[in-house]
């Protein structure tokens, strides 16, 4: 039986004077050619962060180089929310026939989306004391307010996050 979960490990850090900072890194892809790359190396691709969000993403590598999608997910962070940003992420990869999990954190609203359609994407979030595993279902859009940060301003489970 072959393990399909990604090995992926993405990371959302904010410091207590409020600097963002996002990284990622990959165990690849099993049978990948010689040679290849992966998301995770690629700045704007598995990761990124600016000052006013952060995005580290995983699952189909080849969508999220060839759409920058960890900055274009930031892009959209900015026009819109973290919410409707982590759901761009994830329809994106999908319309491409890939999959997609995605963390999304807005240092104005203080607000951290996750989203995925993969079998499984695990998160932590965590300020110091341990938090709870968080685990959406397959499709869902999480909004919460980050450890430590404002309230959330939109429902926890968006069903339309682009309204």
């Amino acid at each position: 039986e072959v393990d399909t979960r990604h090995d992926t490990v993405g990371c959302i850090a904010v410091t207590d004077d409020l600097r963002i900072a996002a990284g990622a890194s990959s165990g690849g892809r099993t049978g990948k050619p010689a040679g290849r790359i992966g998301d995770a190396a690629i700045g704007g691709a598995g990761a990124y962060a600016d000052a006013n969000c952060a995005v580290v993403c995983t699952g189909t590598g080849e969508i999220a180089l060839r759409t920058a999608m960890a900055q274009r997910a930031a892009h959209e962070c900015r026009r819109r929310n973290p919410g409707a940003a982590a759901h761009w992420a994830i329809t994106t990869a999908a319309e491409q026939g890939g999959e997609m999990g995605v963390i999304v954190y807005d240092q104005l609203s203080g607000n951290v989306a996750v989203a995925h359609n993969t079998a499984y994407f695990a998160v932590l979030l965590r300020n110091g004391s341990d938090q709870p595993l968080l685990t959406p279902r397959t499709g869902d859009v999480l909004v919460r307010p980050a450890p430590g940060g404002s309230p959330v301003q939109s429902p926890a489970r968006l069903a339309q996050p682009w309204v």
